[in-house]
């Protein structure tokens, strides 16, 4: 037979024919009787079933021979003598072998898909593909033609019921499918719904849909939680009914939304039109200036009036100056540079390491006395710390009526790396020494770069720099609690403009200062006696946040003084750093 087949001749088809020839199946034997190309058989092979066992072979579903009992897969499949004797003898045999296959086939599938969906998973095994059973149903398919519904079509019944099943809707049978019903009635109920497609005539059940995964929780622990019924209970008609009650659509309440037209009122952004006008002639004035350079020798070389213009134009007493990154044997050259002439300079450089740190107060009048450092002062028994002295980052000056302070607060840097020593160290000791400074009995203004972001307005994007140096809650915590809680400065920026957005530093990359995208690290921080009125400072710091307040009540009483705080601004206009210069008006009110 094999020398017949001229496919077969060539090596390749050979041995591929060879190892088929091992398995026991008749579609083998019809397929090389019908002489077809390899490929076809191997392509049509995917749906087939397993290969069966020597001892299975009799309940084979493709049994295209005459006797069932026989053993032998060629012979019986393709029977004996002469192709016009097997069909004379067969008349299954008579038909052509392609469509004998097909028709196998499509009595098989039906079969199978039949016999599947009348099973149910949890009460009936799935039926083997190779049982009597399924013999029987494929001779009896084979011998009525092929698998048809009623519609005409070719689809298998538990498709066509899928497809035509209806929407789901609350199941009044709830306790039954949770298995904790044992009411013959309740389980009668929800296997009969008339008008199922999935039911017979009589409405029962033919055979169950297949269930779909859902993500709610066990209706059991719902039921037992809120309807008393508890795993294990003896559940009935009234449970059913409870849970079915339970386990229906819930009254979900919409969310409130916003009205139409209706939007948040944004912040106001800080200009240059909410400064006060000039105090009035004749009044005694004080006005500071504070600029964090971040390099003064190098804005010089740049612009080689960028204080005495700014110092000219605002008409300032003080200038104080951080981050000036310079040396000792540095100050008297650049001192020179900055074109103020006759003026009084006193500078904190660092001594540790070089290019870094560093600030300075320069004055118009010579002061009353002049404080480099967190040193001893009158009525403060602190020690100095030889790393804060080292940086130089403290330079206090004394005037007739106040104490101004440039400082330079430690950045706990990248990966706050010195978090612990400014919140745990220096904030502590920069605490101690202003109230040293007020026990002396003068009013004390601090300023420079904090820096610290005290609130959420005072930073673009809070959210995403919780963890960013200048805005951890350490840092903000401590700034309320040390300066603003126990010492008793105000803010003077915030209190005037408590809703006022307005940034001091602007990264120079990403074009933030453009885009108004920045952080307020700059502040003028003041006694509370240099407040226009207490009831005023108060009410300010509220508006921002209750805890300074009340940290404020337990502070001591501010020294009585004439001078107030007339204005607190920044000039948003001037370049040359990535920080903003900010100013503080003070006036000397009349004498009563």
């Amino acid at each position: 037979m094999i020398l017949l087949h001229k496919t077969l001749i060539s090596s390749p088809n050979f041995l591929r024919w060879v190892k088929a020839a091992h398995v026991p199946r008749p579609f083998l034997a019809l397929c090389l009787a019908s002489s077809p190309r390899a490929r076809r058989y191997f392509k049509e092979r995917a749906g087939v079933p397993p290969p069966l066992s020597l001892t299975d072979r009799q309940n084979r579903p493709f049994a295209a021979f005459s006797s069932p009992s026989s053993s032998a897969p060629f012979g019986s499949a393709m029977g004996t003598g002469s192709p016009r004797a097997r069909r004379a003898s067969d008349p299954v045999a008579s038909e052509s072998p392609k469509s004998s296959k097909k028709a196998e086939f499509a009595a098989v599938a039906a079969a199978t898909v039949d016999a599947t969906d009348r099973g149910s998973a949890a009460a009936i095994a799935p039926a083997a593909p190779h049982g009597p059973e399924v013999v029987a149903k494929a001779q009896v398919t084979r011998e009525a033609g092929t698998a048809t519904s009623d519609d005409g079509g070719s689809i298998p019944t538990a498709k066509r019921a899928r497809k035509e099943r209806p929407a789901k809707q609350g199941f009044t049978a709830a306790a039954v499918m949770t298995g904790n019903s044992t009411d013959p009635a309740a389980e009668a109920a929800a296997n009969t719904q008339p008008g199922n497609p999935e039911c017979g005539p009589s409405g029962a059940k033919s055979s169950p849909a297949r269930a779909r995964k859902s993500r709610a929780k066990p209706a059991t622990a719902v039921v037992g939680k809120k309807g008393g019924l508890e795993d294990g209970g003896t559940g009935g008609k009234e449970d059913a009914e409870a849970a079915a009650a339970l386990l229906g659509p819930r009254e979900v309440k919409p969310k409130a939304k916003a009205k139409r037209g209706q939007k948040a009122e944004p912040l106001s952004q800080y200009s240059v039109a909410l400064r006060k006008p000039h105090p009035p002639e004749g009044s005694s004035v004080l006005k500071i200036l504070s600029w964090n350079v971040a390099g003064l020798r190098a804005l010089l070389k740049k612009q080689p009036d960028a204080i005495s213009s700014l110092v000219e134009r605002e008409g300032v007493e003080v200038v104080c100056l951080q981050e000036h990154k310079l040396q000792d044997n540095h100050t008297v050259e650049v001192a020179d540079m900055m074109g103020l002439k006759g003026w009084h300079h006193h500078w904190a450089c660092s001594m540790g390491k070089l290019g870094y740190s560093g600030v300075s107060v320069h004055t118009r009048t010579k002061p009353l006395s002049v404080v480099v450092g967190l040193g001893p002062c009158a009525g403060c028994s602190l020690e100095a710390d030889p790393e804060h002295e080292l940086e130089g980052r403290v330079v206090t000056v004394e005037l007739r009526s106040v104490f101004v302070v440039s400082v330079y607060v430690p950045n706990s840097g990248e990966g706050l790396k010195r978090l612990d020593y400014r919140i745990n160290r220096w904030d502590g000791a920069f605490a101690k020494y202003i109230k040293g400074l007020e026990a002396r009995g003068k009013p004390v203004i601090v300023t420079g770069d904090l820096n610290c972001a005290h609130h959420e307005i005072d930073i673009h994007a809070p959210k995403t720099n919780l963890r960013s140096a200048g805005f951890t809650v350490e840092e903000r915590e401590s700034f309320g609690r040390l300066l603003l809680g126990e010492v008793g400065l105000v803010d003077t920026f915030r209190v005037l403009f408590p809703g006022t957005v307005a940034y001091t530093y602007f990264t120079r990359r990403f074009n933030c200062r453009a885009q108004n995208k920045g952080w307020r690290l700059d502040y003028f921080l003041t006694s509370g006696a240099l407040m226009p009125s207490a009831t005023a400072a108060a009410a300010g710091e509220e508006a921002v946040d209750d805890a300074d307040t009340k940290e404020k009540e337990k502070a001591a009483p501010p020294t009585p003084t004439p001078w107030r705080v007339y204005d607190s601004w920044i000039l948003q206009d001037v370049y040359g750093s990535d920080h903003l210069p900010l100013g503080l008006t003070l006036i000397q009110a009349a004498e009563s």
